[in-house]
């Protein structure tokens, strides 16, 4: 039976939600439900790094090029504001690629690390998952390096996300636990 109500820190409500958000990526759970939580943590990680005088490593940051920023935000922000919203475009549709699930989805694992400076152990497992999926968007030798090592080693790894799930639910298989939440 679940308890009447419970008192709860914006880390705890993070940590839930973006375990749950990765679990229902990796179980090919419903994505615009599975986005919907995820850009809600991301909001709140923004404001928690916020609060710790951190710069958001994509919104506020000098990567996007002088003049674009409105541009990439509105690209950003669309489906989050599509699924919340319909008082300017009730009758619109929205093109939703599932590459936008995956992207939301590593930023919250990356926001959630420059907050924590650890890993939730789905966090650290779905980065592995993009960076074998996407090694065009994840950058430096050593990540690399360490990707090519986890397709010989762990060749599953690449494929399937049941995979995943199964290390999820396999705590024996995680890794040191000081790096993990």
């Amino acid at each position: 039976m679940s308890p009447q109500s419970e008192t709860l820190t914006k880390l705890d409500v993070v940590q839930r939600q973006l375990r749950t958000a990765i679990r229902m990526f990796f179980e090919d759970g419903d994505s615009v439900s599975t986005y919907t939580l995820a850009a809600a943590v991301e909001g709140v990680l923004h404001g928690l790094l916020k609060k710790q005088g951190k710069l958001h490593p994509i919104r506020e940051s000098d990567l996007i090029k002088s003049g674009m920023e409105r541009e990439f935000n509105k690209v950003l922000n669309r489906p989050q504001n599509f699924f919340k919203h319909a008082d300017d475009d009730p009758e619109a549709a929205l093109e939703f690629p599932s590459v936008a699930l995956e992207h939301v989805l590593f930023l919250c694992v990356v926001l959630y690390e420059m907050y924590r400076g650890r890993h939730l152990v789905e966090g650290w497992l779905f980065f592995i998952w993009f960076g074998l999926h996407h090694p065009d968007v994840v950058s430096g030798e050593p990540m690399q390096k360490f990707l090519e090592g986890l397709k010989v080693q762990a060749p599953t790894l690449a494929t399937g996300k049941s995979t995943y799930l199964d290390l999820m639910n396999r705590p024996e298989s995680h890794p040191t636990p000081e790096h993990l939440d």
